[in-house]
């Protein structure tokens, strides 16, 4: 692709279009520096697509919302923290109710997978080969040890489950592992096609990533590791940055469900939601077990 001489500034901001959050943008043709509402909005200080500077609370910003969309909620001020002091905190551990134990490293690897998305030269097509880079620097210390980062997963794997009604969930079954290379070289031909067609939408940087999260290629980490492969269509293509916000989530899942279910490429599985007698049943199955031993 050929440079760009000229750059607009984009802002963060929450999804917008199919989204219709409601949010406020901030941002002037100064840009001048201000303090943000956290779960509102921010601004980004742009330096040119080669060299995307964001500072550390814009970062906290962007990385506190993408974790917490996945239940990794470590709380804003604690993700600037451990940005503002890696050395202290590299060794920490933190525990989060209902969700289990993590590191520091999910907050600073993430960093460094920010880091490296923002500043992708725009003379380098966006492949398959970044895609698994971008996710081996956000989850290389942090994968469930059977498996590594950076490479796809090779078991199936099931995800998002939704309430549809009183009695019912839904979850979505992943594609097959064995057809996850298949699927990624497609996707890859879509990112590629983007350098040749006359005219790029948002849309189309959004489609590509709903193609890539329902496909969820690797074990771990596909939430977080689509959002930056949408970011960095998104600067490529010189549009505005986007966070998704904790408290859009939902809307944000409904659209990458509504894109999967047009793909019919996975899955989705109703299951009949536990009664209180189901639950009393299982508890009195599982103690006659127990004593049988």
């Amino acid at each position: 692709m050929s440079k760009k001489n000229q750059f607009s500034k984009p802002k963060v901001r929450a999804p917008t279009g199919n989204f219709n959050t409601g949010e406020r943008v901030i941002g002037d043709t100064e840009y001048n520096r201000r303090k943000t509402n956290a779960e509102t909005e921010s601004i980004i200080d742009y330096e040119g697509i080669e060299n995307f500077n964001l500072s550390l609370e814009e970062k906290a910003h962007y990385i506190h919302h993408s974790n917490s969309v996945e239940g990794i909620n470590l709380g804003l001020d604690t993700t600037y923290e451990i940005l503002e002091n890696p050395d202290k905190f590299k060794h920490f551990n933190f525990k989060i109710l209902d969700v289990g134990d993590f590191s520091a490293n999910v907050v600073l690897d993430h960093e460094k997978a920010l880091n490296y998305i923002l500043n992708l030269s725009t003379n380098e097509s966006i492949t398959e080969n970044i895609i698994k880079k971008a996710h081996f620097l956000l989850m290389q210390n942090i994968m469930p040890s059977d498996y590594k980062a950076g490479e796809y997963r090779t078991k199936s794997i099931s995800v998002g489950k939704k309430k549809i009604s009183d009695e019912y969930t839904e979850k979505y079954i992943a594609p097959d592992s064995k057809k996850v290379p298949e699927y990624m070289t497609h996707l890859e031909d879509m990112i590629l096609d983007l350098e040749v067609k006359s005219q790029v939408t948002e849309q189309d940087c959004w489609t590509i990533h709903d193609e890539f999260e329902t496909i969820h290629p690797f074990i771990d980490g596909n939430g977080r590791t689509g959002r930056l492969l949408l970011n960095a269509l998104l600067l490529r293509y010189n549009f505005s940055t986007h966070i998704v916000l904790m408290k859009d989530k939902d809307k944000y899942f409904q659209k990458i469900r509504v894109h999967g279910k047009e793909r019919n490429i996975g899955k989705f599985v109703k299951e009949k939601i536990p009664t209180q007698e189901d639950k009393f049943l299982a508890l009195y199955l599982a103690m006659e077990q127990d004593q049988q031993k």
